[in-house]
């Protein structure tokens, strides 16, 4: 009696597309692991970015004077601790008494003023921030309206 059955030849070609067929699954895996690797990083930093505008939107809003010294920067409420930003080559950090951020975005530069006049330090009213992201520097800029005290506050 004789089984049907598969010769060694047949055996093989099919071993040889099962393998063909593998190899190719496994790059087109490689390939898109790649580019959700990609996809996930530039979000990411996107995030970042938005967090950090939004904290700085957020504490310049409810700031009643702003101070810039040096690469620091410090948003004062009555009754509030001061919230702080420290502004590093390579990542910026805000900073109150309770909570520290690290943000992971390099500060290409920071230009303050105070009703267009051009202060580096001391009170200031616009903040003007430009970061590094990967080949582009991308520009946020932030104003607060001042309030009548700090106006006559800056004539004395």
């Amino acid at each position: 009696m004789k089984l049907k059955s598969f010769t060694y030849q047949e055996l093989l070609v099919a071993m040889a597309i099962s393998t063909v067929v593998v190899l190719i699954s496994l790059s087109v895996y490689h390939i898109l692991n790649h580019q959700f690797s990609g996809y996930r990083k530039y979000h990411r930093n996107m995030n970042e970015l938005q967090m950090l505008d939004f904290a700085l939107h957020h504490d310049i809003e409810i700031a009643d004077s702003i101070i810039m010294s040096e690469d620091n920067l410090m948003l004062y409420k009555k009754g509030k601790d001061p919230v702080k930003y420290f502004f590093n080559k390579d990542h910026i950090i805000r900073s109150n008494n309770l909570i520290s951020d690290t943000f992971f975005i390099k500060p290409a530069s920071i230009n303050t003023s105070f009703e267009s006049n051009n202060p580096n330090d001391g009170l200031v009213n616009q903040i003007n921030l430009e970061v590094q992201r990967s080949d582009t520097v991308l520009k946020f800029n932030y104003y607060k309206t001042p309030s009548a005290f700090e106006l006559m506050k800056r004539i004395e």
